[in-house]
């Protein structure tokens, strides 16, 4: 077990370094592979496929299905450059060693999201 670094900010505008305690985990998005198929080959270039977009592109390229299941396209990963692992806060040892602050860094995760998800919102209406 390690430990992340966050930087919290109190009522009087003083930053502190807290320290949350993480584990490793196997990466979500590649399963611990370290690569996953490259997401500008897909028709939207983001990875997604419908079954009809992957049936038109291996009746294009009889090859296309045994080449992207093989791994010719695939690239490192990017949520963990390859690795096979990823680092996930370790809720049960950040709850028992200080419960106060668990509360504030998941209040503060869930504002992250939510701003994120704004921001994500006003990209898609063109801001």
């Amino acid at each position: 077990m390690g430990t992340l670094t966050w930087t919290e900010e109190d009522e009087d505008g003083v930053e502190h370094q807290r320290a949350i305690p993480h584990k490793w985990e196997i990466c979500h998005s590649c399963a611990g592979d370290g690569t996953i198929p490259d997401r500008a080959i897909s028709p939207t270039g983001d990875g997604s496929w419908t079954g009809s977009e992957f049936a038109e592109a291996c009746h294009e390229d009889e090859d296309f299905r045994d080449h992207y299941f093989g791994g010719m396209y695939d690239v490192a990963c990017p949520d963990c450059s390859g690795s096979g692992k990823t680092k996930a806060i370790d809720w049960t040892a950040l709850e028992q060693r200080d419960p106060a602050l668990a509360k504030r860094y998941e209040d503060h995760l869930k504002d992250e999201a939510c701003f994120e998800a704004e921001c994500a919102a006003e990209r898609r209406m063109g801001a």
